[in-house]
């Protein structure tokens, strides 16, 4: 948090499991899908990769000047996203969570900061709102962005994060979160 330090929380016992330190304040968060590492991204544009362990810094990064509000692994682990108050979501990709990340590109379209962003199940595609209540669609391979709502209408997302979202969205994410309690 704000006060330069992370806690992971055991669910059950609602007690820290695990408190790190780190360098500057935490402004956003992502575990990778398998649990082993942890992104946290700081108010100066800084993210870092720890282990979720024992809290080693394992590598950092820069995405751009200014707070980092939204981070995020992609479905296999083998991407993150990063969404900048600089208006931008850097793309980056990994062969291994431990090693170095790769910069592939870079979201540019949004009129404001950044506030909430989400892949898709297959983590080829991205949705990410910001400041102004825009809601964009990004091809999360390239950063290119994808203008045609009606290509992203039968997209699943493997997270809705988002504050905005079309009805297909909104109404999918109702429907996948409770059709097993269903007995119908």
């Amino acid at each position: 948090g704000q006060d330069k330090i992370v806690y992971i929380w055991d669910a059950v016992s609602h007690t820290p499991k695990h408190v790190f330190k780190v360098e500057k304040p935490a402004q956003a968060c992502s575990f990778s899908p398998c649990g082993s590492v942890l992104a946290v991204a700081s108010t100066t544009g800084e993210w870092w990769v720890l282990d979720s362990n024992n809290g080693l810094i394992l590598s950092s990064y820069k995405s751009g000047p200014e707070s980092i509000d939204a981070i995020s692994y992609s479905p296999d682990g083998k991407s993150i996203a990063v969404g900048s108050h600089d208006n931008y979501v850097y793309l980056f990709e990994c062969d291994d969570l431990r090693s170095e990340y790769k910069a592939i590109g870079k979201c540019t379209g949004h009129s404001s900061f950044i506030t909430h962003l989400d892949y898709s199940d297959d983590g080829k595609m991205l949705q990410t709102t910001s400041g102004d209540y825009e809601h964009l669609f990004w091809d999360a391979t390239s950063g290119d962005q994808i203008t045609s709502t009606k290509d992203m209408r039968d997209v699943n997302m493997s997270t809705y994060t988002c504050t905005l979202a079309s009805l297909s969205a909104v109404s999918a994410c109702w429907l996948r979160r409770y059709r097993h309690q269903c007995s119908v």
